[in-house]
């Protein structure tokens, strides 16, 4: 026997991730189900229902997985020898399995990348002769000139770095094991495609390559990397120098260009995986060896048997479809499903359209959603999933006066559906709390309780509700104190000062009565030097008595 694609033998532990998947559906299903009616009550509702039924569905879903994924392989029995005339050159590929070669500025690695490239070169060679040449410090001839694509396939498959134990890059010891490789070829041209990443600045690597083209032997170089580099990972760590150091594997070309110009071959450089070798290998290699004919001889085809798998895979599939359909209803369910997509085409559009929404939904592309939620309500606007699902999208948008409205419209208009409207009252608790309206959230999440009491989640949303509405309650009660104390405190200040203003007032007062005073006392002073100057000032009693005495007198006028 022999397996064509051994590398997809990991795909077998798809099988039990399948059968583990089926027996949680049957059980989530199963448990949320038994929330509104009882198990006899299921199986009538739905026959299909049934533990024997499932597990026979379920085997052979199981079994149809497992025959594509063995026609994916492709296990083959039997080979025929056939007999064919060789046309074409002789080409050695060597390929560097230095520790350089696990660094991932390739990806998944230079290695991998490099290894994938070979396979698909063999895949299109016709006719020639292909050898394989491993190198590091030392190389190794892994297998001579050969018609055989798959012996050599499958020693590229299975080697690694852990091949070659003497570390280092010695391209030198590459060029002279194809050498040696060559010596007994006398018909056709000679290929080295030689891949590495070029890490070694051995100067007898530029004697040994004169050497190759004395031979005839033409080098094509393929520089693997890049020149900013990557640090190598081996065995799950980064590889470090002797100072403590990452070491960073950098492409080192010149080298690899500088053999290929020397034996007059082409130099390439992978920046991103692709050596283009399909490319090569038509324009360069088999356009100057298309007539040149190599010896006659036998190939090993093997039988494939693929299809019988996949056909195995078909039927199992078909039987598993026509497994649980009710053949008494198929044809009328036919009929009505036809009826209802050609009399209404708009409501098959709906339904695609609600679907893509809730896609959308799903991947978290609420604004997508959004509006197609919007278009399929203004066609049925007392829908309550649909005003559910609305809201969901303004509540992770943030919306939450908008949420607040729509799931409200879900519970109104949703008398029947106890899961829905449990959801919208969850989803309406959550809103309100996050509005920190922790009072109507506390009610929203009672409702959900009441309709679902195993509902954690919206317990868990209760409890802490309440804590945070009695911490507001008291951080107000706790405002409101100091709001008090506050507003005594400026009373009281207030009154202080009317009653420092009036005393203030009333010594102003005080002093410009004083004032006053003095400027009446300093006018009546002025008054009396006045009369002073005008000699009226008043005389003592015998004075007035002289003068009074004097004017008798005189003659007085008639």
């Amino acid at each position: 026997m022999n397996i064509k694609n051994p590398e997809f033998l990991i795909l077998y532990t798809l099988i039990p991730v399948l059968i583990f998947f089926l027996y949680y559906s049957y059980k989530t299903s199963k448990k949320n189900l038994l929330k509104f009616c009882s198990l006899e009550k299921l199986k009538e509702i739905i026959p299909s229902f049934n533990k024997k039924f499932l597990i026979t569905k379920f085997t052979i879903l199981s079994l149809s997985l497992l025959f594509i994924i063995t026609a994916i392989i492709s296990p083959r029995w039997g080979y025929d020898w056939k007999e064919v005339e060789r046309k074409g050159a002789n080409i050695f590929i060597a390929l560097d399995l230095s520790k350089s070669m696990l660094a991932d500025d390739i990806s998944p690695s230079r290695l991998f990348r490099a290894k994938l490239e070979i396979e698909k070169l063999i895949n299109i060679l016709d006719g020639d002769r292909v050898g394989f040449i491993i190198f590091a410090g030392s190389s190794y001839l892994q297998s001579p000139l050969t018609h055989d694509y798959i012996m050599v396939k499958n020693w590229i498959q299975e080697i690694d770095t852990e091949a070659i134990q003497n570390p280092g890059t010695s391209i030198k010891s590459a060029i002279e094991t194809a050498i040696k490789g060559f010596s007994h070829v006398d018909i056709g041209s000679k290929i080295l495609i030689l891949i590495s990443d070029g890490e070694e600045q051995d100067e007898k690597t530029k004697e040994m390559a004169q050497e190759a083209k004395k031979q005839g032997i033409k080098i094509v170089s393929i520089g693997v990397g890049s020149s900013k580099g990557a640090p190598i990972k081996y065995n799950g760590s980064l590889i470090k120098d002797e100072k403590g150091k990452i070491v960073i594997s950098r492409l080192n070309d010149s080298m690899l260009k500088e053999i290929a110009s020397l034996t007059d071959g082409k130099y390439i450089r992978s920046r991103s995986g692709d050596f283009h070798l399909e490319q090569l290998y038509r324009n360069f290699i088999r356009g100057e060896n298309e007539s040149v004919k190599l010896k006659s001889g036998k190939i090993q085809k093997w039988k494939e048997s693929f299809q019988i798998f996949l056909g195995v895979a078909f039927i199992l599939m078909v039987i598993e479809i026509f497994l649980g359909i009710n053949f008494k209803n198929f044809f009328s369910s036919l009929i009505l499903i036809s009826l209802l997509v050609n009399s209404s085409p708009s409501h098959a559009f709906f339904n695609i359209n609600k679907l893509k929404a809730n896609n959308e939904l799903k991947n978290n592309e609420f604004s997508k959603a959004k509006e197609n939620y919007i278009k399929e309500l203004a066609k049925n606007p007392k829908d309550s999933r649909l005003n559910y699902h609305l809201g969901v999208c303004l509540y992770k948008e943030n919306n939450l006066d908008q949420a607040q409205n729509f799931f409200n419209q879900s519970i109104s208009n949703n008398p029947k559906d106890n899961f829905l409207k449990e959801k919208s009252f969850y989803n309406l608790g959550n809103t309100l709390f996050k509005k920190q309206e922790y009072k109507n959230a506390i009610f929203n999440y009672e409702q959900a309780l009441k309709i679902d009491p195993e509902d954690k989640k919206a317990e868990f949303n209760l409890k802490l509700a309440k804590k945070l509405l009695e911490e507001q309650n008291e951080k107000q009660e706790n405002n409101e104190d100091k709001e008090n104390q506050d507003q005594n405190k400026e009373n009281k200040d207030k009154k202080d000062k009317d009653q420092k203003q009036k005393q203030d007032q009333k010594n102003k007062d005080k002093e410009e009565q004083e004032k006053n005073k003095d400027k009446l006392s300093k006018q009546e002073l002025e008054n009396l030097l006045m009369q002073i100057k005008e000699n009226k000032l008043p005389k003592n009693p015998e004075q007035q008595a002289q003068q009074e005495n004097n004017n008798s007198k005189k003659l007085k006028p008639w």
